[in-house]
């Protein structure tokens, strides 16, 4: 049979749990200490800003030298890409067309008249034939 645990036994039963932690818990400051130690030395600050810049400033010329090589190759090429973009059809259009489609892609007109409609014989909306 289950034995139920009351408040107090249960504060007591963390309370061991919380001191054998601290008892195997290594001190703070020898994990400090060995975490220093075991730290590789950081570069300056200062080297890692001259770093940044050197890489910024080739990228910037590798940019300004590849826009100034090919500025003239791309203004013709643009248009021709857009106009087969724009007739550019997919291999599966089809698996999304249906019987219906045109019934769905098409608007109706409604230009008929209501004596036209009389003389077919159309109800109106209450069932008469008017």
């Amino acid at each position: 049979m289950k034995r139920e645990l009351g408040d107090d036994d249960i504060r007591r039963s963390f309370a061991e749990l919380r001191a054998a932690d601290e008892r195997a818990a290594p001190r703070f400051d020898a994990t400090l200490a060995a975490a220093r130690a075991a730290a590789p030395r950081r570069a300056a600050p200062w080297r890692r800003l001259v770093a940044a810049a050197a890489v910024l400033l080739i990228a910037a010329g590798g940019a300004w030298f590849a826009m100034r090589q090919h500025r003239g190759s791309l203004e013709s090429a643009a248009v021709p890409a857009a106009a087969s973009l724009s007739r550019w059809r997919s291999p599966t259009a089809f698996l999304l067309e249906g019987p219906g489609d045109m019934l769905i892609k098409t608007v109706p007109s409604i230009t008929t008249s209501t004596e036209e409609l009389k003389a077919l014989g159309v109800k109106d909306a209450r069932g008469d034939r008017s």
